[in-house]
């Protein structure tokens, strides 16, 4: 599937898909790509991100996310599905400052970082 940053294709497995108008995207392996991580807290139902010196933490269920502190209202809310959460794209660009490129049409999701 067709991720890109900065120009150079991102190997990622889980195609971007579109739902009711929004782009979900697999938060740990994009995150992963980029050089972040995320932790499962099963419990809650929450997933702790942690990427380019951010601290993103969301709840399956609830499209409010935190953002270094600060909440963050999604285009609709996290969900999982065979182990993998998905969050709307949007994500990046609105909470973590990447700009982003996004083609429904194509399924392709070009993110670059912001100087």
């Amino acid at each position: 599937m067709p991720y890109m940053l900065n120009g150079d294709l991102l190997e990622i497995s889980g195609e971007p898909r579109l739902e009711n108008g929004t782009l979900w995207v697999p938060l740990r392996k994009l995150a992963a790509a980029l050089g972040g991580s995320a932790d499962w807290i099963a419990e809650n139902k929450v997933v702790a991100l942690y990427l380019n010196d951010h601290v993103v933490t969301l709840t399956v269920g609830d499209a409010t996310a935190d953002v270094d502190g600060e909440q963050f209202e999604m285009q609709d809310a996290p969900f999982v599905e065979s182990g993998e959460t998905w969050v709307p794209v949007r994500l990046f660009e609105r909470g973590l400052g990447y700009a982003l490129s996004a083609d429904p049409q194509s399924g392709i999701v070009d993110l670059s970082t912001t100087v």
